[in-house]
């Protein structure tokens, strides 16, 4: 897949949202999902296991996201600036800082529960990231 071809299949992630309700924070967070896993490599887990103290800027002021990989690997990996655009404005969307934290476990990607109106602070699961992509690959045409 060429990078034409990867930035039409990511324009569709956020178009999968049927919610009224969060419907903002759900096209951003899906949006973000499809730039982290394309402009990073990041594997599934990798992504799932994301908190905002994943986080942190370099010396020099560069973002870099911090995952344990495959055996349990730590890597470091470089963050876009298109990406991390992203990721402010899904954070400030959700009425979270953008302030980097290097302590904060929270998870980046929470479900959402239908039935609350509030974000259920529950972690993103694999069944669940993987009907996103899925999704947004049968909008796109894409196999």
């Amino acid at each position: 897949m060429d990078q034409r071809e990867a930035e039409f299949l990511i324009s569709f992630f956020p178009k999968i949202v049927k919610a009224t309700r969060n419907r903002e924070q759900l096209e951003k967070r899906n949006l973000l999902i499809g730039y982290l896993l394309y402009t990073t490599g990041l594997r599934a887990r990798e992504l799932l296991s994301l908190n905002w103290g994943s986080f942190r800027n370099n010396p020099k002021g560069f973002l870099f996201v911090d995952v344990i990989g495959k055996g349990s690997k730590p890597r470091s990996i470089p963050i876009r600036e298109a990406t991390k655009d992203i990721l402010f404005s899904y954070r400030k969307s959700m009425g979270e800082t953008v302030e980097i934290n290097m302590q904060d476990t929270s998870p980046l990607f929470f479900l959402y529960n239908k039935n609350e109106p509030k974000v259920n602070k529950k972690r993103l699961t694999y069944p669940s990231l993987y009907k996103i992509v899925k999704k947004a690959v049968q909008l796109a045409g894409k196999t």
